[in-house]
């Protein structure tokens, strides 16, 4: 009995190592990011949105705009990236809305800029936001005015 209930101690242990283990790595990944962009083509046209460590810019149908980010901002984004795996984000995909109608006529693509090179998810519409994607999805969105 107390040689099982050591193992699983040490097990617990070991577990709970690897995973700040991996949660470290990312925030080392995350240190070296340039930029994050959400880009959204519609029928209507297209909108991006970049965003820096000190500002962020946007480009609606080819007006552009700068405004300045605050520090809260961009540490709650490093906050969510934290649970990513940056150099996968190309690997999150959704399962198939099941009886909807699934609007191709507005597609997503986010793309993480680091020291080593940009990562781009697959095209994302509104149904199909891969679950490990929507925490940033929606905080990418919140940057843009009244859709």
């Amino acid at each position: 009995m107390k040689l099982n209930l050591l193992f699983s101690i040490l097990f617990l242990m070991l577990t709970g190592s690897c995973n700040e283990a991996k949660k470290m790595n990312h925030e080392s990944k995350n240190s070296d990011i340039v930029s994050i962009s959400l880009i959204q083509k519609s029928d209507t046209g297209t909108k991006e949105l970049t965003l820096y460590k000190n500002h962020y810019t946007m480009n609606i149908n080819d007006e552009n705009y700068r405004y300045d980010l605050k520090s809260e901002k961009w540490t709650e984004l490093r906050n969510i990236l934290n649970s990513l795996d940056i150099d996968n984000l190309s690997n999150y995909f959704s399962d198939e809305p099941e009886g909807r109608f699934v609007d191709k006529s507005l597609v997503s693509q986010i793309i993480i800029e680091n020291k080593n090179g940009k990562n781009s998810s697959q095209e994302i519409t509104p149904e199909r936001i891969p679950k490990e994607l929507n925490e940033l999805y929606d905080f990418l969105l919140s940057f843009f005015p009244l859709q």
